[in-house]
């Protein structure tokens, strides 16, 4: 096949004419309409108006857009008996304390999209991107199944993923507890856990991108003590939108982070969008912030709770397992959370995080380019694009909790939908025993009661990068009553392979080429992601709307939640003048 491309290609024509049809392009912003004002607590809504988007001279490339986020991730410690503040070098390891290695302790879970449970996009006063919930888990599917290891390398770090993806051999799984401590709770008792920075190398790629300040030894970035000074610090990360670590104070421990999440990323539609004159649109995000307390101790123990965040969803944060022995024979807490720009003024277990600096950039930016195209090439796409046909998928999220471990799954999905794509089904540990301790944990003196917690609302854990070695068999999916599969699937990694080989790659298959950074390794251990393809079938039948029925067996000794994404196609018309929308 390559001798095909290589003959393809020698046929273009080529010219100095042709090299370009821009006379100019540049990258524009706007701000939200936020004006500064984010709830930090829960979901904070930000919005985008995005009807001045227009200039008589030039056109508009949205495929090319993205958000960018100031988020401050912030954490401090106190005493788990009187919430007196203590320092990180009080709870942190000789070698540590040695090393000031105090940046490993908070991060971000893999990928920037983790920030984002759902948005809305409205174009020319119609919904062309419905609110769904869980959309940043579809997009960590959707991404992880078409960008390659060279993507990673290339842009991996930028879009928050690093240059890896989360190991899943590092998976360990913490049932409920078989000792207790009389202060601190359980030795287990967490659930999922992947949070080891020694061994998770995606998490230790992602730390390595904030620049540390706080190295007293490092004399290219340092606001310590260094022999002749530093060359950077503070003020120059600021100029520059850096992400970077430092410490205010002496207690907490502060990231910022420019996060950058791509519009087509998260919108299919923005990926096909055509240049356009104006863009006439308003888009709402609903992002994932808060605050978070666990419980840790000098005996290694750190136990989390489902009443002691705020976080609704998603927690994008990623807590690192704790290091041994301390110093000291400390219990404490950890209060730790993820904002936009600054924390609010709040105090939780006698930390207060609202006392440090804002992120250098005030409110969250929508960037986008505009250009200059020739006047012999403008003019006649724009004829051509009057009434331009766009094709593009979108979703339909349904969650389903406490299925019974071994039982059968048989559901009646959704009703009357037509262009169905393609379904996924995410299984994960049901959050009614996620984390669990056992029963004599719960009468200890400082611990209350504790409730299970999703894997993905957990700091521990790398979902929703991960989920769990959870299998599923005799699996099928029926549409208008016809069974995809002939028979039921026991469904293992061929069959994954077998339906995803062709999903939206980036490499053209008929090249020999393919995308996807998902080995059978990841999928046996810990990326038990089930995906059916029903894209193939007659056109009548795609127009006529109808019925979608999953079923299959847990085949797994615990009980489980699951997500189905349902990928159905959507067509408008556009006009590359004014943005006009015929659906």
């Amino acid at each position: 096949m390559s001798d095909n491309y290589e003959f393809s290609r020698s046929q273009v024509t080529q010219g100095i004419g042709r090299s370009t049809p821009y006379v100019d392009k540049n990258f524009q912003y706007l701000v939200d309409i936020n004006n500064g004002v984010y709830s930090n607590s829960g979901l904070t809504q930000v919005n985008f108006d995005l009807g001045s988007i227009f200039n008589s001279n030039k056109m508009v490339d949205m495929s090319q857009g993205y958000i960018c986020i100031p988020i401050t991730v912030a954490g401090a410690y106190s005493n788990l008996e009187d919430s007196t503040p203590l320092t990180p070098a009080q709870v942190a390891s000789e070698a540590d304390v040695a090393s000031a290695n105090t940046n490993i302790e908070l991060g971000l879970k893999s990928g920037f999209w983790n920030l984002i449970h759902q948005a809305e996009l409205t174009l020319d006063g119609k919904q062309i991107e419905q609110t769904q919930s869980f959309l940043n888990q579809y997009v960590q599917l959707k991404l992880m199944s078409q960008m390659c290891q060279d993507d990673l390398n290339s842009f991996g770090q930028s879009l928050g993923v690093g240059t890896c993806i989360e190991p899943t051999d590092t998976i360990q799984y913490h049932n409920k507890a078989s000792s207790v401590s009389a202060t601190t709770g359980s030795k287990d008792g967490n659930g999922i856990v992947n949070n080891n920075y020694k061994t998770n190398d995606s998490f230790a790629s992602r730390q390595s991108m904030v620049t540390d300040l706080t190295d007293s030894k490092n004399a290219l970035y340092s606001e310590n003590s260094v022999v002749g000074g530093s060359l950077n610090s503070r003020n120059e990360m600021n100029a520059e939108d850096r992400s970077y670590f430092c410490m205010s104070g002496t207690s907490t421990m502060v990231r910022y982070y420019t996060a950058i999440i791509r519009l087509k990323d998260i919108f299919d539609s923005m990926n096909v969008m055509p240049l356009t004159r104006r863009f006439s649109g308003f888009l709402r995000l609903w992002v994932n912030t808060g605050t978070l307390s666990v419980i840790g101790g000098p005996d290694d123990a750190m136990t989390f709770n489902a009443t002691s965040t705020n976080f609704t969803n998603t927690c994008p944060l990623l807590i690192s397992q704790p290091k041994k022995p301390t110093r000291e024979a400390i219990n404490y807490n950890l209060v730790a959370g993820v904002f936009i720009v600054k924390p609010p003024q709040s105090v939780t277990k006698g930390v207060n995080l609202s006392n440090i600096s804002s992120h250098s950039i005030p409110s969250c930016r929508l960037y986008y380019p505009q250009v200059t195209v020739k006047e012999e090439k403008l003019q006649p796409y724009i004829d051509s694009n009057r009434t331009k046909t766009l094709n593009w998928t979108n979703i339909y999220s349904n969650t389903y909790n406490n299925i019974s471990a071994g039982s059968s799954f048989n559901q009646l999905v959704l009703t009357g939908i037509p262009k169905i794509k393609g379904v996924w089904i995410i299984p994960y540990l049901s959050a009614r025993q996620n984390g669990l301790l056992n029963e004599s944990a719960t009468a200890t003196n400082n611990m209350p009661d504790v409730m299970g917690f999703a894997q993905y609302a957990s700091p521990f854990d790398t979902c929703p990068a991960t989920n769990a070695p959870i299998s599923l068999t005799n699996l099928n999916v029926a549409i208008g009553g016809q069974n995809v599969f002939q028979n039921n699937q026991f469904y293992t990694f061929s069959n994954f392979m077998e339906n995803i080989c062709l999903y939206d790659k980036i490499n053209a298959s008929d090249f020999g080429l393919s995308c996807g950074l998902i080995s059978q390794q990841d999928w046996e251990q810990g990326c038990r992601w089930y995906f059916i393809d029903c894209s193939r079938g007659n056109i009548a039948d795609d127009l006529t709307p109808r019925s979608l029925v999953v079923s299959f067996n847990v085949n797994c000794r615990s009980d489980v939640d699951i997500i189905i994404y349902t990928e159905y196609q959507t067509e408008v018309t556009i006009d590359v003048m004014t943005s006009a929308i015929t659906m």
